[in-house]
């Protein structure tokens, strides 16, 4: 009896390795790169969009598209949605928390590149392309020489920087952009939230409150530099009353009673231009500078509003859009998909809602982009891209209600 079980364990270890053994080299075969089929990587082959190219284990594709913003608009909703797309796969970024290299979804690649004179040669290129590995689409092994997915990049930083826009068209000629806009007071509001949260507001001994993004502070006062003695950070949730007293001091009072009388001065568009998340919301400059570099046939601009109301017809609007087949994503319920991520999002941010905004920020947003979503209007009626000229005419009356 003794000897019949020990030839069925012996058995059954011979078929355990051997099927892990042959686990393996079907991998080995199902991720084998065709390198006949691509050229070497290497600094002599300038590539363009959608281009491929062969190391000695890998197959890298430079990006189809990339999505640069605006900032906390739905850019990081519309990214995973599309990464279970079976064509499509995004590149990978990589940062440095506690000493060790974290796998991050936005590469960020252009934010602290060298010059623009520099940036069009072929060493940069190849070193943005180590970021976008691809695989074939079909996961079977009888389709060996399947396509691979297209690469794309995801950094809402890019759109507020022409210089960025112009390095990415410059590193990756034909590549496509995609924008999403939404109602820019809703997004100064979400914006602060999002900093907040993360700490980067302080408030000094006067009461103002500044912001400092790209330094990190330590929390633990014996740690602090002595420079930031004397202000305190603001904790998360901040109030409605913090946004306003950041976004409109009480030193420049003044020029904000011009809103009123419509008399903006230089000395109101100086104090505007102070606060980032101001900024980031006059989509009419940046589109006008992205249009300067890029032809607006390559552009796609989208409205988290429209993403709302028809997830579905978002993702067949970019498919489209990319020249990429339609995928049967598993959407149920948008509208209640929606609200839950609002409300998981509310949750998490513990950040201020539309409806607790004091109604005096409300009037002097409106009144200061109102302006500006009228030449976005103008500007985008003029553009050759039909989708364009049709886009905003409902959706900026809404923006520009004072309720």
């Amino acid at each position: 009896l003794c000897y019949y079980r020990y030839l069925i364990f012996v058995s059954f270890l011979s078929f355990l390795l051997f099927y892990l053994q042959f686990n393996k080299r079907s991998n080995e075969i199902l991720f084998r790169e065709p390198k006949k089929n691509f050229p070497k990587c290497k600094f002599a082959n300038k590539l363009i969009s959608g281009d491929c190219c062969t190391t000695s284990n890998n197959v890298y594709c430079m990006p189809k598209f990339s999505i640069i913003g605006a900032m906390k608009c739905g850019t990081g909703v519309l990214m995973k949605w599309l990464k279970s797309h079976p064509h499509l796969i995004a590149g990978v970024g990589e940062k440095l928390i506690n000493l060790k290299s974290v796998r991050i979804n936005e590469i960020h690649f252009f934010d602290s590149s060298p010059s623009n004179e520099t940036h069009c040669s072929n060493f940069f290129q190849m070193k943005y392309l180590k970021h976008f590995k691809s695989y074939p689409i079909s996961t079977l092994r009888t389709h060996i020489n399947s396509p691979y997915r297209h690469t794309f990049d995801k950094s809402p930083d890019y759109m507020r920087s022409g210089s960025k826009i112009w390095k990415i068209n410059c590193t990756v000629p034909n590549i496509k952009f995609i924008i999403i806009l939404r109602d820019p007071v809703e997004r100064v509001v979400s914006e602060f939230n999002h900093h907040c949260r993360h700490g980067r507001y302080f408030q000094s001994h006067t009461k103002d409150i500044s912001a400092i993004y790209e330094r990190i502070i330590s929390t633990n006062p014996s740690l602090k530099p002595k420079e930031f003695s004397s202000i305190t950070r603001l904790h998360s949730p901040c109030s409605a009353k913090d946004l306003h007293s950041y976004l409109f001091p009480q030193k420049h009072q003044n020029s904000y009673h011009a809103i009123s009388n419509n008399s903006f001065n230089d000395s109101f568009h100086a104090n505007i231009l102070q606060r980032r998340e101001i900024v980031n919301g006059l989509y009419d400059d940046q589109i006008e500078e992205i249009f300067r570099i890029v032809s607006p046939e390559r552009v796609l601009i989208l409205l988290q509003e429209d993403m709302r109301v028809s997830l579905t017809n978002t993702l067949w609007r970019v498919e489209t859009f990319l020249n990429i087949p339609h995928f049967h994503y598993n959407i149920k319920d948008e509208s209640h998909r929606w609200n839950i991520l609002d409300v998981l999002h509310l949750s998490k941010a513990r950040g201020i809602h539309m409806d607790q905004v004091l109604p005096e920020t409300k009037r002097l947003l409106h009144a200061i982009y109102s302006p500006h979503m009228h030449r976005l209007r103008t500007l985008l009626a003029g553009s050759s891209n039909r989708q364009h000229r049709d886009l905003l005419h409902e959706t900026a009356a809404r923006w520009l209600r004072t309720d």
